[in-house]
């Protein structure tokens, strides 16, 4: 009975808590639930498809996600990058802002698998994959970006239910689906069939929204909002463009100099190091009209501490997730996959510089500088490629994970300083971000990163450092509590 008691209590005192939430709070709680949840379900079937398939095959698998995330951008044209800002410069007409834009949308999707259709050969051979895998990634890219576009609105209407429910529900019957498929179609390449069960899924599921946003915004053409999404995604392209190379380029360069198993290895290490960067983002994005309404009420302050908050949440996310990346990655995959296990580290600690990026950009969107998100991204790009094409045949697809690790820095360090511009420009040149914070956390991080990958090799160290960290989150955990309501 006391048992009963105090599970009753406790759930009392949860539900209290709850209700005492804001919209915009609870918001940001059930969109990180959802993604947490939607990426749990990615992580338990990533131990199957790495075992199911060949190294080779999942090899075909990764290179293609990493030409979808290419095509996701080009084909239409970045104007997912002016959703945000134009839900908020037409926030009494987000319905038919949202229609227009996806019609425009289509047109482009249609516009450049004319040519691919045509060159056919020439794409294939460049790509690496077949024509109609290549098709097949035109209209996933479209349903993509009607899943993204739609999440988007459903954030500003504070719809946290609907949009955690859909979210949790449509990832659940893609991986049914691809499971499904991966286990009892006989196929020579297990890799394809992956891909284009995956994509049936996600076009039979995401069409729905499709057809729903024209439904609620009955708008197809409106030079108004079509002006102003190609006037500002333009702008963006080659940030856009440029930020997908960063984040893709890696393993396309991987399977052209070392070869598509070596792709696979990194791949399945990249794709557990940045569940760190999705829960992350997940926060950072959910919380983005709260902060563009700081900005525009000019409550600095509570940035400054709530960017401390995320960027001290992530570093703490980093270390833990670094120190159990061997048992990750035993569960992701068999030991063939253990080679890429040394980069972990440097890739997680990414996130951390990436989360900072985040935070700085909120002023170069809110007030509208498109270019300097351009300009940042496509130097850090071609750094990237520079950097990988000299070092990853000198050191194998190793270096990629280090080289990830230095272009995020100076992707962080650039937008500071164009938001540093910014506020010069716009806020009469004030100081938002605790700056002294930011760099020590960094420094600490980073030094955390190497001192963990050594740490690999003695695994009695490794198990020690698992304890110690235990016993602190356990000795502070009231703290630790009181901390994530604060990241609420």
């Amino acid at each position: 009975m006391n048992k009963f008691n105090m599970m009753f209590g406790v759930s009392f005192k949860i539900q209290e808590i709850y209700n005492s939430l804001s919209v915009a709070k609870k918001l940001v709680l059930w969109y990180t639930i959802a993604t947490i949840i939607q990426k749990g379900i990615l992580f338990l079937v990533t131990p199957l498809y790495t075992r199911l398939l060949t190294d080779l095959e999942y090899g075909v698998f990764s290179v293609y996600q990493s030409w979808q995330m290419l095509v996701s951008i080009i084909t239409v044209l970045a104007l997912d990058r002016c959703i945000t800002v134009g839900f908020m410069k037409f926030a009494n007409d987000r319905r038919v802002f949202l229609s227009a834009v996806q019609s425009l949308m289509t047109i482009t999707v249609v516009l450049f698998a004319l040519p691919v259709v045509i060159f056919a050969s020439f794409f294939e051979r460049l790509m690496g994959l077949s024509i109609h895998i290549i098709a097949v990634m035109f209209i996933v890219a479209l349903m993509n970006n009607t899943f993204a576009n739609w999440m988007w609105l459903q954030r500003y209407r504070y719809n946290y239910k609907k949009l955690a429910a859909v979210t949790i529900l449509s990832t659940v019957i893609i991986q049914l689906i691809s499971v499904y498929s991966v286990i009892y179609f006989p196929a020579a390449n297990k890799g394809e069939i992956l891909i284009l069960s995956s994509a049936l899924g996600g076009v039979l599921l995401y069409g729905i929204l499709y057809v729903s946003v024209f439904v609620e915004g009955k708008e197809f053409y409106n030079s108004k909002y079509w002006t102003f999404a190609l006037r500002y995604s333009v702008a963006v392209i080659p940030h856009a463009l440029a930020q997908i190379i960063l984040n893709s380029s890696d393993r396309i360069m991987i399977d052209k100099l070392c070869g598509r198993a070596d792709a696979a290895y990194y791949s399945i290490t990249y794709t557990a190091a940045m569940v760190i960067n999705l829960v992350v983002l997940s926060l950072c994005l959910a919380s983005q009209p709260w902060f563009f309404e700081k900005i525009k009420g000019h409550d600095f302050n509570s940035i400054k501490k709530k960017t401390n908050f995320i960027l001290l949440f992530t570093a703490s996310l980093v270390v833990l997730a670094s120190l159990v990346a061997p048992e990750v990655l035993s569960i992701l995959a068999p030991a063939s996959y253990n080679a890429a296990l040394q980069i972990f580290p440097s890739i997680a600690t990414s996130v951390l510089f990436y989360s900072m990026y985040i935070s700085f950009a909120n002023f170069e969107s809110y007030y509208e500088k498109p270019f300097y998100f351009s300009i940042a991204t496509t130097i850090v790009a071609i750094v990237n490629i520079i950097l990988n094409y000299i070092f990853i045949p000198m050191f194998g697809f190793v270096a990629a994970g280090y080289t990830t690790l230095l272009c995020y820095i100076l992707f962080a360090v650039m937008h500071y300083m164009f938001m540093r511009k910014v506020c010069q420009e716009k806020l009469e040149n004030i100081k938002v971000f605790d700056e002294k914070f930011i760099v020590g956390l960094s420094i600490i991080t980073i030094l955390l990163s190497f001192v963990i990958t050594v740490t690999y090799q003695f695994q009695l160290i490794r198990y020690a450092l698992i304890l110690f960290v235990s016993i602190i989150v356990m000795t502070k955990r009231k703290v630790i509590v009181q901390q994530m309501k604060n990241l609420l």
